[in-house]
């Protein structure tokens, strides 16, 4: 019977480990930042109607940065032409412009010439001026610096991923042989479906490389601290039978793998490490005479606390629901899940597969030994300078944390360094694309060709650019002026609806798909793009408050029906929400976990003390997260969660033995010894494998993975500290000392 069930076990983990990996891969698919929103928020809702008429999604630029200017080359005209034209032949395109396509209207006598850019292979000095000065052209096709310059790209929006992947691939392409034929260029590519790809990248990267490498490192740690590969075997097992269910449950609740549920799925591999040490570590120092006994020994021994620790875990992890950001509320299910399984299955599955198997765990002499540290003398000679320097560096942090400022970082998802990053950076820095609120005002269609209804907006334009934070605007409202620019000869007051040779221009422009970003076909309204200077947060907020305070002018109020729209209204909705999500979230773990230490310790005074040494964790992460020049976004939210609900499971650890022994003796000196003798090993030994694993986190280049990981680990480590050194030192005050001994003694009598 045990030989079968050895070979099925065997049989299905390979089945397992198999399937799991096809449903990863099958399963990775394109991320879509505005997932970061219910599907069922009225932002998100008004924003795809939005996309339906204007299909910005589907929208690339290649940018290509000179550090000369263009048109002072004399490879100009060939840089544009080759570049246009491989673009040219790749399949699924709906339309590309650039300087080689664009054309400029010209009025020679009483008629109107439509005009290339370049002539003879050179940009003509006509093209120049209106490219620098151009209500239509200006910020388009040429930097003001002439340093860099666009050529547009629209891909076909009912492609599949399949079809749209071609296509990435075709422009990256494109944009590499740019970099190969004219080294003194630089070529980026920016857009939506470049963005998805890159995270797709990603993603696959974290659970094909980094994956092996925090277990090979996790195996190592734990291999140093046991001496036994059976150990490191039956770890992995349950680690990876977490891994493999809660892969299910992402594919059945999202039916994909994004970033955050890539993030859970490598921190699940880390945190369940901790009850796998302590319970080996309490096997192996158990001293009943057969394997079982130990197990049964050592599981009676530790179960209180780690259970107490893994409910203060899932307490803080699952704070995460109340957030409004859907892939946080399911970044915090899918790690309290795994993190559950883990715990049952290390204190279940581990014992009986080693009867099952009949295994003889033979522990060797630790690699890794806190024993002969006099840190109880330590704690004792220098109790006063270990408080003082942690009140300093609490109030440090503190005073850090209270300066923290917000913002939505939607444009900073990858490394400075990333090829989308340096694209971003590109693009705001030249033509001040990437921060832009989109300004729909509705009105009659035909209305808007009225010469009073076309001064008005041009007055509204107007006032619109004097806003500070205002880089340049795109509207119909700049058609129309290069219209009347170009006919010099007509009348001021003749209007686009009753004069027929500006008419006839205007639907000239229609014919040629130019105005459908402004002024879009069968739609009763017009919009105006707001490009922004910065891509502060607050500075966009501030800026659409300030639209909508003209939006009220009667002028206004009365001609249009206005509205903001576009990727601007996603990006305030999160950044209203990042505090509100926060506080929530902060509420519930705190509180959550508070009651949690009333319960387990029966006493106000005792979970009041085991809060203070996780001040500090919780304070450097806003500290470090200022002195690290960053931003308060949802990734706060994530971990606050994460390093309350683990921070204080050390110091659950330490107080339940002190408590014991407390409680037992009467002698607070012993129980601080005792305590610090059952925990230490086991503390540091789950600080360091945290230490030594989230730096693979920097091996990706998604931002969120190695800032979260470097604030962790600091974090983490600050914590321990709170345990090993604050805790004791506070216990050892004379006024503590007698205070708690009294209260011991009460409940003793």
């Amino acid at each position: 019977m045990k030989l079968y069930l050895r070979r099925l076990i065997i049989a299905l983990s390979i089945l397992l480990v198999a399937i799991t990996g096809v449903i990863v891969v099958k399963n990775i698919k394109p991320y879509n930042i505005i997932s970061v929103l219910d599907e069922n928020d009225p932002t998100l809702i008004k924003y795809k109607k939005h996309l339906e008429k204007y299909n910005d999604e589907n929208d690339v630029y290649l940018l290509l940065e000179s550090k000369t200017s263009f048109p002072d080359r004399a490879d100009f005209h060939k840089v544009i032409f080759d570049t246009a034209e491989r673009i040219k032949r790749i399949d699924n395109l709906n339309t590309i412009r650039s300087l080689n396509e664009v054309e400029y209207v010209k009025m020679v006598g009483d008629k109107l010439f439509l005009k290339t850019f370049f002539e003879e292979k050179k940009l003509s000095e006509k093209g120049r001026e209106l490219l620098k000065s151009s209500p239509v052209f200006q910020y388009s096709y040429l930097s003001p610096d002439e340093k860099a310059t666009l050529i547009y790209i629209n891909i076909r929006s009912d492609l599949s991923p399949k079809e749209i992947k071609h296509v990435i691939t075709s422009l990256n392409y494109v944009k590499e042989l740019a970099n190969k034929n004219f080294p003194d260029l630089k070529a980026h590519l920016i857009g939506t479906e470049i963005a998805r790809d890159f995270f797709v990248k990603e993603i696959i990267k974290s659970q094909v490389k980094i994956l092996p490498l925090v277990l090979i490192i996790i195996i190592s740690l734990l291999f140093a601290l046991f001496r036994s590969w059976r150990v490191c075997l039956l770890s992995l097992y349950v680690m990876g039978l977490s891994y493999v269910a809660t892969v299910g449950l992402i594919i059945s609740l999202e039916g994909s793998i994004n970033p955050f549920s890539s993030f859970a799925l490598l921190f699940i591999f880390i945190i369940s490490t901790a009850d796998i040490v302590h319970l080996f570590s309490a096997v192996a120092k158990s001293k009943a005479q057969n394997l079982e006994q130990k197990f049964k020994e050592a599981i009676a021994h530790i179960w209180d606390p780690c259970f107490m620790c893994a409910v203060t875990t899932w307490v803080g992890l699952l704070s995460l629901v109340v957030s409004d950001i859907p892939p946080i509320k399911f970044f915090g299910i899918y790690c309290a899940f795994g993190v559950a399984l883990c715990f049952l299955l290390t204190f279940k599955l581990i014992p009986w597969l080693v009867k099952i198997f009949d295994l003889d765990l033979e522990f060797g002499e630790s690699l890794i030994k806190f024993e002969g540290i006099p840190l109880m003398d330590w704690v004792k000679k220098f109790r006063g300078a270990i408080i003082a320097i942690f009140l300093l560096i609490t109030v440090g942090f503190g005073y850090l944390s209270s300066k923290l400022e917000a913002g939505d970082n939607l444009y900073t998802k990858f490394v400075a360094h990333h090829p989308l990053s340096e694209a971003i950076t590109a693009m705001d820095t030249y033509f001040h694309f990437t921060g832009s609120i989109d300004v729909v005002l509705k009105k009659n269609r035909n209305e808007f060709l009225n010469i009073d209804v076309e001064k008005n907006l041009a007055r509204l334009q107007s006032e619109i650019q004097k806003i500070p934070s205002v880089a340049h605007i795109k509207s119909l409202s700049n058609f129309q002026q290069y219209i009347r620019q170009s006919y010099p000869t007509k009348s001021a007051a003749a209007g686009f609806d009753t004069d027929k040779d500006l008419y006839d221009i205007f639907s000239l422009f229609e014919d040629f798909n130019v105005l459908d970003g402004t002024y879009p076909l069968a739609h009763d309204e017009v919009r105006m793009t707001v490009y922004l200077k910065t891509l502060d947060s607050q500075t966009l907020v501030d800026t659409q408050e300030k639209i909508r305070t003209l939006f009220s002018q009667p002028e206004y109020a009365n001609s249009f029906e206005s509205s903001v729209e576009g990727f601007s209204t996603i990006r305030s909705n999160i950044f209203n929400s990042i505090f509100s999500g926060f506080i929530k979230s902060f509420l519930l773990d705190f509180i959550g976990i508070f009651v949690c230490f009333l319960f387990f310790f029966k006493s106000l005074r005792w979970s009041l003390l085991a809060l203070i040494p996780n001040i500090l964790p919780l304070v450097a992460t806003g500290g470090l997260m200022k002195a690290l020049n960053m931003t308060v976004d949802y990734n706060l939210i994530v971990l606050v969660a994460i390093i309350f609900g683990i921070a204080v499971d050390d110091t659950t650890h330490f107080i339940h033995y002190l408590l014991k022994k407390l409680r037992q003796t009467g002698n607070l000196n012993d129980a601080i010894a005792y305590s610090l003798q059952e925990t230490s090993v086991s503390l540091v030994s789950t600080t360091f494998i945290f230490t030594l694993t989230m730096p693979t986190f920097f091996l990706t280049d998604i931002l969120m993975f190695s800032q979260v990981a470097l604030i962790l680990v600091l974090s983490l480590i600050l914590g321990l500290c709170g345990d090993m050194f604050v805790l004791p030192a506070l216990l050892y005050s004379k006024r503590m000392t007698k205070t708690l001994s009294m209260q011991v003694s009460a409940e003793r009598t």
